[in-house]
Order: structure tokens, then sequence, then C-alpha cells
């Protein structure tokens, strides 16, 4: 049996088996020492920057440790620039001193995992208030002299453009992130273009396409323009950090060089396979790193699936048919020449979105892996952002290059950036105000990626054979030769193998069958049905977050806040809704108004009108004084979004299908001078489960509760009030609804002692099974069939349990 290209099924084969290895194995945890533990290590500064914290820029070093025998990093915040006014220097040996703290790990489904992140970056732990005590004066000669032209041509950006823009071009230039703004980097993802801000395989290759067709028109030889080219390119990715894609591209137009200067030709995909080979051999965790996977298979959806994404196109509808002269002969005769010129771009716009859909085909299951969310618009905003990104790169380039000598006239050459800067933040916004721009899907299982990827190998796999038209036969089986991405002599070679073969014609899969497929693949990741109830107690330190699911996917979602975590809404609520698939909250309780209650859902409502919507936001019916005192902030928000505002009080009831959520508390037009007093207390019932949530009920309210509790049947799940506050919670309730399960939310070391040890205790005399989520993490339980699942998000063990 004849293969082409054996390097790329080696590849593949070693890829899969070791993402079988690191998505199947169990992860060993590594040992830190203690949080807030002062310490003092030796090592070598591997890399520095400077980042920008509240206001100010902060030299940040990463040394490695001497004594680390797996060579991985600390990230040390200095706390100035060191007795002698310098950083060290790039591979100078330190003796540095600081308090340690450990990247947090996710305690939610969706949320950012920074200590995994850190983990295949190879950095263990951060060092904050770092010194230095001892240097030794040596250093990476090449690579200090980068760091400081990165930082003169910070610099000169910040000379010749305002700070916005900037502080894009210094992350698409430079890599430099840490000055860029959170609404600049959070428009960008929403619309589908963080990659544009990133030092991308597209920067590496104009760069490298510029440097060597330059030294081409200059009349140098190959076996010069070569090595000075690759030598560029490499210093340019050392000083902009070398991250997983310009690693990638550098060494994937290195080697195209390398196959011209050699007189070989070169395979796009063989490259690509080798250095996936080279890259996860050094580093077997990137097959778990979003940019690895991206920027790979971005590669993959050119070379693989754009040929075979056209040739569907070209059967179904007929695109690009048409025979190359007659638009020549059309161009030779100026009465056509509009319409040429017409044709011509429609054809541009269709190959570009050919492209742009392809790439998206080969990466959509890892942007929902990931990202969870997938922007509609993106594919015609990238029509003409990625053409114009050369124009950025080049004006940017050339800024920076007269900036050196003549800074006034480098200010007039800013001027094409900006305005290109101005009209991709237009283009952007203007996108998030369509309807539907931004499409929440679920995290796909791993079963549903293995087998859209699977289909759509099947589809391009048997396409190829079909267009070869043959079947290469030995005497003990056939094997395939591809027609995919094969250039130069590659052809002619392949020509004639095709002329000694034997030919056996295979049946063509329709292009409409392909569709339908296709359609079925996407069906599969964005539209999974739900079925039976899930209720989720999220880990959002100290404060509450309950988010309901029913069996017709309806969604609600009880407080959500947080006193210890900032910004709790983007980076704790926002993801897992993202990752559950959940676009639309039908309501919103709002128990009562603490920062611990209501923080997050504010920033829901801001984001409301083009991420999660919330349909209504249910507050407690309190007397008319404090609905205008402390509801007032919720309900202008609200209004501004155009959230409908509804009040709940004793006795009120919502049902939706199975689900019967009742009101226990506060009494309608409840008066009191004690916020906690007016929480709204609610009993959720689904099938045999019943449900109390408490909020922060205290005092006379959490009293009149028990008569409300009185002859109801046992509780399944007791959300406990106020945190697991010792004043909460009384033994009498405890005995009067005798709960299965007992949920309490609170901050690891809160400054409150939550939970405290007298409520601790009350809960194990009365035979509850406790769940904290400091401690494990999101609780998530699930009712199907009449036995409920409960899951605590770090523990991988269940428990089950008739109901």
């Amino acid at each position: 049996m004849q293969i082409r290209r054996p390097l790329c099924l080696v590849s593949l084969i070693f890829v899969l088996l070791l993402m079988c290895c690191i998505y199947g194995g169990e992860q060993k945890e590594d040992i830190f020492p203690e949080e807030g533990e002062r310490i003092t290590l030796t090592g070598i500064v591997k890399n520095k920057e400077y980042r920008v914290m509240y206001g100010e820029k902060v030299p940040v070093l990463y040394v490695s440790s001497t004594e680390d025998k797996d060579d991985r990093q600390v990230m040390c915040y200095m706390t100035d620039k060191e007795k002698g006014g310098r950083l060290p220097y790039m591979g100078e040996t330190v003796r540095i001193s600081g308090k340690v703290s450990c990247f947090r790990r996710a305690g939610n489904p969706g949320e950012f995992d920074s200590r995994e992140y850190y983990r295949i970056l190879n950095i263990s732990y951060k060092l904050n208030q770092a010194e230095i005590s001892e240097r030794s004066g040596s250093c990476f000669p090449l690579r200090e002299k980068l760091f400081q032209l990165k930082n003169h041509c910070s610099e000169i950006l910040d000379r010749l453009y305002p700070p916005k823009e900037a502080s894009v071009l210094k992350a698409m230039l430079l890599g430099e992130k840490s000055s860029l703004e959170e609404e600049i980097k959070e428009l960008y993802q929403l619309n589908g273009l963080i990659h544009i801000l990133s030092i991308s395989g597209l920067h590496v290759s104009l760069l490298g396409m510029a440097v060597s067709g330059l030294l081409k028109k200059c009349g140098a030889p190959i076996w010069l323009r070569a090595p000075f080219a690759i030598g560029v390119m490499w210093c340019y990715g050392m000083m902009t950090g070398m991250g997983v894609s310009t690693w990638r591209a550098v060494f994937m137009f290195a080697l195209h060089l390398l196959a011209e200067l050699l007189g070989r030709t070169y395979d796009m995909l063989t490259a690509l396979s080798l250095a996936a080979l080279l890259m996860l051999a050094e580093q077997p965790l990137l097959v778990r790193h979003s940019g690895f996977l991206l920027s790979f298979g971005a590669v993959v959806g050119i070379g693989v699936v754009l040929p075979w994404w056209k040739g569907m196109l070209r059967r179904l509808t007929g695109f690009g048919m048409e025979d190359e002269g007659r638009g020549l002969k059309r161009k030779e005769k100026k009465e056509k020449f509009c319409k040429a010129v017409i044709e011509g771009l429609c054809r541009a716009m269709g190959e570009g979105l050919c492209l742009s859909t392809a790439i998206t085909v080969a990466t959509l299951p890892v942007l929902l892996g990931f990202y969870y969310v997938y922007p509609v618009y993106s594919l015609f905003l990238n029509l003409y952002v990625i053409p114009l990104m050369g124009l950025v790169l080049a004006f940017g380039i050339v800024s920076l290059a007269i900036g050196f000598l003549m800074p006034e006239a480098a200010v007039f050459l800013s001027v094409p950036d900006r305005f290109i800067l101005w009209f991709y933040e237009i283009s952007c916004r203007g996108a998030l105000k369509l309807p539907g721009g931004i499409r929440i899907g679920e995290k796909p299982k791993l079963w549903q990626i293995i087998v859209y990827y699977g289909v759509l190998c099947f589809l391009i796999l048997w396409d190829n054979m079909v267009e070869e038209g043959v079947k290469w036969k030995t005497g003990t089986g056939a094997g395939v030769i591809p027609r995919m991405a094969i250039s130069g002599r590659g052809k002619e070679a392949e020509a004639k193998r095709r002329r000694g073969g034997k030919k056996d014609k295979l049946p063509g899969i329709p292009a409409i069958a392909q569709w339908l497929l296709a359609l079925g693949m996407l069906w599969l990741l964005l539209v999974r049905p739900f079925s039976g109830f899930a209720v989720s107690f999220l880990d959002v330190g100290q404060g509450d977050c309950i988010v309901m699911r029913n069996e017709n996917g309806n969604c609600f979602m009880v407080d959500g806040g947080s006193t210890s975590k900032s910004d709790v809404g983007k980076y704790q609520i926002l993801p897992f809704l993202e990752s559950s698939g959940i676009g639309v909250l039908e309501a919103v309780f709002v128990t009562h108004p603490d920062e611990d209650h209501i923080s997050g859902i504010m920033e829901l409502m801001e984001q409301s009108a083009y991420g999660v919507r919330i349909k209504s936001l249910i507050l407690p019916d309190a007397s008319k004084e404090i609905k205008e005192e402390k509801l007032s902030e919720l309900r202008e928000e609200a209004a501004r979004q155009g959230i409908s505002v509804f009040y709940i009080g004793r006795g009120d009831v919502i049902r939706d299908k199975k689900l019967k959520i009742t009101c226990l508390g506060p009494e309608k037009g409840i008066v009191t001078d004690e916020v906690n007093e007016i929480s709204t207390v609610l009993y959720a019932e689904y099938e045999g489960v019943r449900m109390l949530l408490t909020g922060d009920v205290t005092g006379e309210p959490e009293k009149e509760l028990l008569g409300e509790l009185e002859g109801r049947e046992r509780l399944t799940v007791l959300k406990v009030a106020h945190h697991g506050s010792k004043y909460s919670t009384p033994a009498d309730m405890l005995a009067l609804t005798d709960p299965i399960y007992a949920v309490i939310s609170a901050g690891k070391d809160n400054r409150y002692g939550h939970p405290h040890e007298e409520l601790m205790e009350r809960l194990r005399q009365q035979g509850c099974r406790i769940y904290q989520t400091s401690d494990g993490g999101a609780v998530m339980m699930e009712v199907k069939g009449g036995r409920i699942w409960v899951k605590e998000y770090l523990s991988n063990s269940s428990a089950c349990k008739n109901v």
C-alpha cells in the first residue's frame, strides 16, 4: 500500500494517543509552597516584561529555579526596579524572595482555570512583592537587546498614537497586551476578531514574505536570503514572546525557504505535522491549550477542509466553474470593464468567505470547547478585517521605523492605521447590535467532538478518492493517495503514478447529501435537547448564585454576587451559563440587595443586550420605602436594559411544567431596617425533589418560616441560610425539615469565619450530607427518572439517591 505524507499519519497517531493519555488519565497534583508564605529561591531569568496594574507599569520576571528538575518557572512581580536602577538581564542568575501566590483552580464549569493555563506554559506559581538580594551579572546578550528594542518600540507607539490605538498596535506588533483596554479586548473577542490582537501566523508570514520578497527583488540569492529571513523572523518571535502560533509559523516558513534552497518540494501539511511533533514532544500538555489547537486547526482548515468545501460548493452552486480565460477576454474589452471588476470583487469575496468558513468548520469544536460562544457575523467581518491587517501591519512597522529617526514625519504615517482601527471598532459595535450576533453554544462532550471530526474526515477522504477516480491496489489491500495541497514537482510525480495505477471508479456522495451531513454535524454541536431537571450551586466565593434548568430548557437564577471575587458575573457566572448552553434566563430572583447577592446580576444585566438575555427580574415585595431606597439601583438598570421587573411575596407561586416555585417569605409589604429580613425564601418542587432556598433570611421572618414549613414533606435539599452563619438555620428548623443534603455557599478562609462550627455541628447531628462550595467547587444536582445525582465540580465522585 502506498501512502503519501507518512509523517502526517505518524503525527496524527501520536496526537491521538497523546490526547487519550492526557484527557483520559488523571492529572497529578503539583506540590507548591503554602499560600502567603515568604520564600527565597535561586534561578535564571528566562524572560521579563512590564504589566500594567492599577494604572502603573510593574516589572515581572520569569525565573527558572535551579533547584527545580522540571525547569518550571516562577512569575515574580517586583516591588520596583531594584538596586542599581535596572532589572536583571535576560539569563542572569538571581536570588529572589517574595510571598507565594498560587494560581486559582476553576471552581465552576466553564470558568477559566488559571492553574491549568499556567501549568501548560510551564509556570508554577507567583511571587508577589519580590525582591532581589543577589545577582550574577551574566546574561543572554541577544535576548536582552531584543527586550530593550521592544520597550523602545512601545515608547514610540505611545508617542505616535492615541492611548487606545497605541495599546491595540502594541498587542498586534509587539505581543504586549497588558495595556490593552478591557473594553476593546472584549469587543474584539465578542466579534471573533481576538486573533488579530495576538502575534499570529498571519503576522509572521507577512513579515517573512516581506523580508524574503524584498531581498529577492534586490537580487539576493536564495542561499543568502533564506537564512537572513529566517533569522529576522526568529528574532521577531523571541522579541514578542514566541507564542504557540508564532513558533509554528516561523518553523513552517523556515521549512518553506529551506525547501527552496535545497530544491525540494514544500508540503504544507508535512511541515505542519513536523511542527506539531516537535512542540508536543517538548510540552505534551499543549493538546489542552486553545491557542495550539486553534492555530494548527486553522492551517488544517486551509490545507484540508478548504479544497473539499470549495469542491462541494462548485458542484452544488456552480461557484468557480467559469473558464478562467473568459475573465481575461472581458478585461480586454473596455465596454465590459466595470462588469469584470464587479465580478472580480464578487469572486474575491466568495473566495474569502470560503476560506473563513473552512477555518470555522475545522475549528468550531475547539471554539465551543474553550469559549462556548460563536459570533455569527465574524465570517463577514473577517472578509475585510484580515485583508486590511496587511495594511495595518505595514503602516505600523513603517511608522515605527520612521519614528526612530523622524518622529514628526511618522505621525503622518500613523493616520491610515488610526482610520482602519476606528473602522474595526465601529464595525464590531455595529455587529453586536444586529440580531442573533452572538450564538451561545454548549461545551461539547468528547463523543460529540469525535463524531463531528469523524464525519468530517470521512467526507473529505471520500471526496478525495472520488476526485482521484482511482484505488491504488496491492496484493494485501488498498491505499488512498489524497490530492490535498500537492504542488510543484509533486503534481508531476502524482500524474505519473496515476498513469501506472489500476483504476476502479468510486461512487460519489451527492453535494446535497454532503451539505445535509455537514448541517447534521453543526446540529450535533449547537442544538442539544435537554431532559430532566438540574440545579447548580455555583462557587462564587463569599456570596450566592443558584441556577435551575427545567426539563423544557427554561432556566431560572436565584441571586448572583460575591464580595470576595471581583467581576464574578464576568468570570464565574457568565462562563457557567455559556458553557451550559444557557442563552436566556426566564427569571432572575433577587433575594435581597446585598452586594454578595447582586454584584454579578448587575454585570449580567449590562451585557444582556448581546449576551445571555434576562427576560425578567423578580424582587422581594417589600414596602414602598425599601423598593425606592434599597432596590432602586436594580430597577433602574433593568429599565435601561428593557428587562421586566416583578415583585414576589409570601404565597405567590410560579409554575413551569413539572417545576413549581412557591414563595414562603417575606410577608408582602414588609417594613424593616435589616436588609437580610426581606430575603426571599423559595420552595422549589420537581417530581419528588423539594428544595428550600433561603437567601440570608434571619430574625423574625425566619421564625415565621417555621409556620410555612409545618406539614410539608421532608426536604431533599436545603440551601443553608446566610453562608452558614451560626445565627441562622436553627435546630428546630432542621428538625422540622430534616434535609437530606445541605449546601453551604461561602468563600474559602473568609473574614466572617463562615460556615461557623456551631452550624456545622447542628447539620451533622441532623444527619445531613454537607456540601461546601469552598471545598468542592460548584455543587451540581440532576433529577431524572426518579433519581437525583449530586456531584461536586472539583471531585470525581458523585452520589445518587432515589426520590
